[in-house]
C-alpha cells in the first residue's frame, strides 16, 4: 500500500500542496524504509516513525519546526552531522532507543541540536559501553 516510503502513504490522504501544513504524523509499524520527501512537511512539529525499517533520516533535517521526533525501533546506525542537527532549533525530544547505533562517532552530530532536553538511546549497542550515559550528557550540553 505505501511501498515502504513515506510519500506514498502521505499522498493517500493529502495532496502535495497540503503537505506543507501538516503539524503531526504518526507512521509507526508501517514497514517504512524511506523518508524520501518528508521534508515537504515544513510545519511538522511532532513526527512519530517508530518501529519501521528506516536506516537514513537526512530528509527529516528539512523539517525545521520539529519539537518531538520518535525514531525508536528502526535500523538506524549513523546520524547526520552537527550542521544538519543545528537546523532543528526547536527539537526537544528525540527517541532513538532500539536502533543499531554502536559508536560515539555515530551520534556526535547531536551536539548541534542545542535545545534537546530528552534523548533515549537504551537498547542500542552504544548503551552497553562503559559509562555511556556520563559521556553522552557531557557531549550534548543541552542534556
Amino acid at each position: 500500500r505505501c511501498n515502504g516510503n513515506v510519500t506514498s502513504y502521505l499522498f493517500e490522504f493529502f495532496n502535495e500542496k497540503d503537505l506543507k501544513d501538516i503539524l503531526m504524523v504518526r507512521l509507526s509499524s508501517l514497514l517504512l524504509k524511506s523518508l524520501d520527501q518528508i521534508g515537504s512537511c515544513r510545519a511538522l512539529r511532532i513526527c512519530i516513525l517508530a518501529d519501521n525499517f528506516l536506516t537514513r533520516i537526512e530528509a527529516l533535517m528539512e523539517c525545521t519546526r520539529l519539537v518531538k521526533l520518535d525514531l525508536k525501533g528502526n535500523q538506524i546506525v549513523q546520524l547526520p552531522d552537527a550542521s544538519c542537527w543545528s537546523h532543528l532549533t526547536e527539537l526537544q525530544l528525540l527517541y532513538l532507543h532500539d536502533n543499531n547505533i554502536s559508536t560515539w562517532n555515530n551520534i556526535k552530530g547531536l551536539s548541534g541540536c542545542l535545545n534537546l532536553t530528552a534523548l533515549t538511546l537504551y537498547d542500542t549497542p552504544l548503551s552497553l559501553k562503559k559509562s555511556y550515559r556520563h559521556c553522552l550528557v557531557n557531549s550534548i550540553w543541552s542534556l
